[in-house]
C-alpha cells in the first residue's frame, strides 16, 4: 500500500484545486451544490494524474534505476511489480471514467479531461525531452485544470486572468528546471536541460515573473474586474507581488523551486502571501 501511494503522487493532488478557481472568481464557493460538483471534478483529475505518474516511472524505470534521486521509485527499486502498477493504472483511469459518468459530466470536460490525459500521456513519450516545448506542455495542464472548473459550471472566465495563470504556471515550471539544471545529479537525469543554461533560464524566469504580475495588473483594471469586484480588487496585487517576489527570491538568491508543492508546505511567506490574498479576495466577494 505504502509503494502504491508513492507511485501515485497524492503530495501533487493540491494541483488540482485550480479547478475551484471559477467557482471561487465568481462568488459562488458557499454553493454547497455547486461546490459538491466541481470537488467531484477536482477528484476525477486526481486519478488520471496519478495514473500518469505510474505510466511515467513504468516508461522511466530502467534510467531511473541509474539516477540516485530516483532509484528509490517503487518501480525503479523493484518494490512494486510492473503488472500490479500497470493494473493499477488501468483502475485509475476506469475509476475515473465511471465516476464521471455517474455524475454527468458535460461534453466539453469531457474534451477537456481527454485533452489533460493525452497532453500527459505525450509529455511522458517523449515531449519531455524537448527543449521549452516541455515547458508548454506542463503548464498547459494547469490551465486546463482551471478550465474544466469554468466550463463544467458555465462561468464566463476573464482572458486576463486565464492569461495570468498560464504565465504563472510557465513560471513555475521554468523555474524548477533552473533548480533542477543547477543540481548536477537532476541534469543527468533529465536529457531537456541539455538545451538550457542559467543565464537563459534565469532571463525566461525574471521575464515570465514580470510578466505574471502585469497581466494580473491588468486584470484587476479590467472592465471584468471592475463590473464584478469593484475598483478595490486592485488591492489584491499587493499580496500578488509580494508573494511571487518571494518567490523569485527563493528561485534566483537561494537556489530552490525545484519542488514547488513542497515549497508551498514549506516557505511561511508563500503560505501568508497566498492567504492574504484569498482573504481578501474573498471578503470582497461575500462581504
Amino acid at each position: 500500500m505504502k509503494s502504491a501511494l508513492v507511485l501515485m503522487r497524492p503530495q501533487h493532488w493540491p494541483k488540482n484545486l485550480l479547478v475551484f478557481g471559477g467557482l471561487f472568481f465568481s462568488g459562488e464557493i458557499g454553493h454547497a451544490g455547486r461546490f459538491g460538483h466541481v470537488a467531484l471534478v477536482a477528484v476525477i483529475f486526481c486519478l488520471p494524474s496519478s495514473a500518469t505518474y505510474i505510466f511515467n516511472d513504468w516508461r522511466d524505470a530502467g534510467a531511473d534505476r541509474l539516477n540516485p534521486l530516483k532509484r528509490k521509485r517503487p518501480l525503479a527499486a523493484g518494490d512494486f511489480g510492473v503488472a500490479a502498477a500497470l493494473a493499477l493504472m488501468a483502475a485509475l483511469y476506469a475509476a475515473a471514467l465511471a465516476i464521471g459518468l455517474i455524475a454527468g459530466l458535460s461534453a466539453p470536460l469531457w474534451w477537456l479531461l481527454g485533452a489533460y490525459v493525452a497532453l500527459n500521456i505525450g509529455y511522458s513519450l517523449g515531449i519531455k525531452h524537448v527543449t521549452v516545448l516541455e515547458l508548454f506542455f506542463v503548464a498547459a495542464g494547469f490551465v486546463i485544470r482551471f478550465f474544466a472548473g469554468v466550463v463544467e459550471l458555465g462561468i464566463p472566465a476573464s482572458p486576463w486572468i486565464v492569461s495570468a495563470i498560464g504565465m504563472g504556471s510557465l513560471l513555475i515550471v521554468s523555474a524548477k528546471r533552473r533548480a533542477e539544471f543547477a543540481d548536477p545529479l537532476s541534469r543527468q537525469s533529465r536529457p531537456s536541460l541539455l538545451g538550457y543554461n542559467l543565464a537563459f533560464l534565469d532571463s525566461v524566469v525574471t521575464g515570465l515573473w514580470a510578466g505574471t504580475l502585469v497581466v494580473y495588473l491588468l486584470f484587476c483594471v479590467s472592465d471584468y474586474a471592475e463590473l464584478r469586484y469593484g475598483k478595490r480588487v486592485l488591492l489584491t496585487a499587493i499580496p500578488v507581488a509580494m508573494g511571487l517576489l518571494r518567490f523569485q527570491q527563493i528561485v534566483l538568491v537561494e537556489g530552490g523551486g525545484e519542488q514547488p508543492v513542497d515549497l508551498l508546505y514549506r516557505d511561511r511567506s508563500l503560505l501568508v502571501t497566498l492567504t492574504c490574498f484569498g482573504l481578501i479576495f474573498a471578503y470582497f466577494l461575500y462581504f
